[in-house]
């Protein structure tokens, strides 16, 4: 074998003469196969004044004296007064100093380096990604900013996406890799924040049903322990004429209904007071 297989390097032979003249071939060409560096992957004209040392990435359809004819993908480079041409090999790396881009050498020709082989299917920072969470990050803090590079229009949303109505669409906060809060949109479409203290069993404590009409707030179905906690005034829509107010002072609350019915639809406004057993920490349930 008188060439290298990787790079195509050419080899000095026993009792060679002129061995320079095989050397600086060899040294030529690792100049360019080398950290590549393309002036241009999309220039189809061949350069009429190129200058020692300039490199391109020939596109499909390029012309000239010396480019055409030539294969797509080749790299052409202007050495000692002419055009050298070398076939890159699955892997080699280019920079192309016009896009701004760094390509690899794929079975499918050159392509960019962020999406060779396809998108990546996993990303970690400062740990391995896994199996579920394939983009996975260990750090002190997190951030996200708008755009003030590109620029951007100033704004800068989160986007959480869930494919169907019955899937769920959340942000989980958790202890010692146990879920304890979850906030989001539920199975049935409901907007939720919900608690668990195993990380197993999550129970709503705010919820506003998908329509927008109700709003619950604390543990609607469980008796004991179902609490309204509410700072400053809400407020709950049922059928869209009667309103109810929670307003929260100093020292007292005050649940105030507003009934705006009246002819032939008029609604009589209830109020039921009970007296709660148990404490506000230890509640039970109302007999």
């Amino acid at each position: 074998m008188d060439y290298s297989a990787q790079l195509g390097l050419p080899y000095l032979l026993p009792n060679q003469a002129q061995k320079h003249v095989t050397v600086n071939e060899a040294l030529a060409r690792l100049d360019i196969a080398v950290q590549t560096q393309a002036l241009s992957a999309s220039l189809t004209a061949q350069p009429s004044d190129p200058y020692e040392g300039d490199a391109y990435i020939l596109p499909a359809s390029a012309s000239g004296v010396d480019w055409g004819g030539q294969a797509e993908g080749m790299i052409a480079a202007y050495q000692d007064g002419a055009w050298q041409f070398i076939t890159p090999h699955e892997g080699w790396v280019a920079w192309v100093a016009d896009s701004g881009h760094l390509l690899v050498r794929s079975a499918a020709g050159w392509v960019s380096l962020a999406s060779a082989g396809g998108a990546p299917a996993s990303f970690g920072i400062n740990t391995s990604p896994e199996a579920t969470n394939r983009l996975s990050v260990k750090s002190d803090a997190v951030r996200f900013s708008h755009d003030d590079v590109t620029p951007g229009t100033g704004d800068i949303r989160v986007y959480v996406n869930k494919a169907t109505a019955t899937d769920v669409a959340s942000l989980v906060f958790q202890e010692g890799s146990s879920g304890r809060a979850e906030v989001g949109l539920s199975a049935d479409g409901a907007f939720s924040i919900r608690t668990s203290p195993d990380g197993a069993s999550f129970e709503d404590r705010f919820r506003i049903e998908p329509s927008g009409t109700g709003v619950v707030v604390g543990d609607p179905v469980h008796g004991a322990g179902a609490a309204i906690a509410v700072l400053g005034k809400m407020v709950l829509e049922s059928s869209g004429v009667i309103q109810h107010r929670i307003v929260s002072r100093d020292w007292y609350q005050i649940l105030q209904t507003d009934n705006y019915s009246s002819g032939a639809n008029w609604h009589c406004t209830l109020h039921q007071s009970r007296r709660a057993r148990g404490s506000d920490t230890s509640p039970a349930a109302v007999i």
